[in-house]
């Protein structure tokens, strides 16, 4: 047969076989033409079909058995343009292969470079150049661990802070413990401060309390401030001024109705002395005085009593002031004013020497003023009540 009858009759199907071609025989050359972008395939009956060309963008995809294959939009099917793609999505966990994910720095935080997580965005993590942020915009952030949280520096080699499991709640400084959570309570190493007026613990009512709930000190916006002892108010700040239930002992004075030297109140005692006769010839049945000093000015109160005949044979004068005079002329010396005596003129008023603790006493002899003798000759009781003042 002619090689144009071959091409006039054509040739049977399946009448050409692998077996009968010599490898690399036929080229596409030889081939019979299609249309340009078609894909030859078979179809469920195992008969030769095309498929195609399909548009631009679009991918090969398979139908299932039974079907030939054909060309889809990548949404679709196979593997998307995350570039052009709004939703893309995955089908199944993504594994990166050893490689990272790189974003890059967000304008705002909320708009660009955003990694979010959960339906509305309750998670967001981002950097804008030089900080790194975890914001949790519609709701509590939570940091759960079975464990411990640890916040420390890059390297791990300081701690921030650590959160431990049914233990404590630990803050450092420079990588030393400063402030722990205790079973009991709190512990701080080193001390609390505050700043500036504008710092502090506020509320419109604060109570600081003992371990056994005793109240110890109460703060309140509107009404006094309170300072308790074994639950008793010792001190109250009011409206009014301070009022304070007990002693106040000061380790030094106080300035009292201003703030100059002149107003300084450095001291105050009182207490008991006994007077004792100078010159050691009066028999006192009864000697006894209180003083009370405040700063430098000196108040005795005098009590005197003899009930045997007395003769005298020097001055009268007692001894053993609680404090010594000043050493001024004219300010220490002070003075005697008589509260009652049954002695007549014997005596009249009274002088002490400067830096002394020694008084002397003086009676009116109508015509002048002498130093007294004690009770001179009189063979009944007799007895002297009075006040001594000075300064030291």
């Amino acid at each position: 047969m002619a090689l144009t009858q071959v091409k006039t009759l054509g040739i049977a199907d399946d009448a050409v076989t692998e077996a009968k071609v010599a490898n690399d025989a036929i080229s596409p050359t030889e081939m019979k033409a299609g249309t340009d972008g078609h894909i030859i395939t078979y179809d469920a009956s195992g008969n030769p079909t095309t498929v195609g060309p399909g548009t631009d963008g679009q991918v090969l995809t398979s139908t299932g058995a039974g079907s030939p294959p054909a060309f889809e939009d990548a949404a679709a099917g196979g593997i998307s343009d995350v570039v052009s793609d709004t939703s893309p999505q995955l089908g199944g966990d993504l594994d990166v292969n050893t490689k990272n994910i790189l974003v890059g720095d967000s304008s705002d935080g909320t708009s660009d470079d955003v990694i979010k997580i959960g339906a509305g965005a309750d998670l967001n993590l981002h950097s804008d150049g030089t900080n790194g942020f975890i914001k949790s915009p519609n709701g509590n952030l939570l940091l759960q661990s079975d464990g411990e949280v640890q916040i420390t520096d890059i390297g791990g080699n300081e701690y921030f802070a650590r959160f431990i499991d049914d233990d404590s709640v630990n803050l450092y400084h420079d990588g030393s413990i400063k402030f722990n959570t205790t079973a009991t309570g709190a512990t701080l190493t080193g001390d609390l401060k505050i700043a500036t007026d504008d710092d502090g613990i506020k509320g419109d009512s604060i109570h600081i309390k003992a371990d056994d709930d005793t109240i110890i000190a109460k703060f309140h916006k509107t009404n006094s401030q309170e300072f308790n002892f074994s639950g008793s108010k010792k001190l109250e700040v009011n409206n009014t001024g301070i009022a304070v239930t007990g002693s106040i002992t000061p380790s030094g004075g106080f300035y009292l109705g201003g703030s100059g030297g002149s107003n300084y109140l450095d001291d105050y005692e009182e207490g008991t002395w006994t007077p004792t006769d100078g010159g050691g010839i009066v028999p006192f049945a009864s000697a006894t005085g209180t003083y009370t000093k405040v700063g430098n000015l000196v108040t005795l109160s005098v009590y005197l009593r003899c009930t045997s005949n007395v003769t005298y044979t020097g001055d009268a004068y007692i001894v053993g002031l609680p404090f010594t005079s000043s050493g001024t002329e004219g300010k220490g010396q002070g003075g005697f004013a008589i509260g009652a005596s049954n002695s007549g003129n014997d005596f009249f008023g009274g002088h002490m020497n400067t830096s002394s603790t020694v008084y002397y006493f003086y009676k009116n002899n109508y015509a002048k003023i002498t130093k007294a003798q004690m009770w001179d000759g009189d063979s009944t009781a007799k007895y002297l009540v009075g006040t001594i003042t000075y300064f030291t």
